[in-house]
């Protein structure tokens, strides 16, 4: 894709190729590109999560609220989860 940056705090940028490969020695993350953060434990975080893309979710969420942003119709997979604020309902793609 392209170099990216990202700044913890006031610290950074730090520069990274998402098309890169990581260098891991354990072998951990083998075979898989580097993101801004990566992790093979949890990852906390006290305040709000802000998305500006799509979230994949490979386990689970705990979460006392999710806020969803209004759009007509999912373009997404099957089990894509959209809030249409037209009808104000919850939606699942089914394909």
């Amino acid at each position: 894709m392209a170099i990216k940056k990202i700044y913890i705090g006031s610290f950074g940028p730090l520069i990274y190729d998402d098309t890169s490969d990581i260098d891991d020695p354990d072998g951990d993350f083998s075979g898989e590109t580097l993101q801004a953060v990566r992790s093979d434990g949890s990852l906390g975080i006290d305040g709000d999560l802000l998305v500006g893309g799509d979230l994949d979710v490979t386990g689970s969420i705990e979460a006392s609220e999710v806020k969803l942003i209004p759009k007509a119709s999912s373009t997404g997979a099957e089990g894509t989860i959209f809030y249409d604020s037209d009808d104000d309902h919850v939606y699942v793609a089914t394909e």
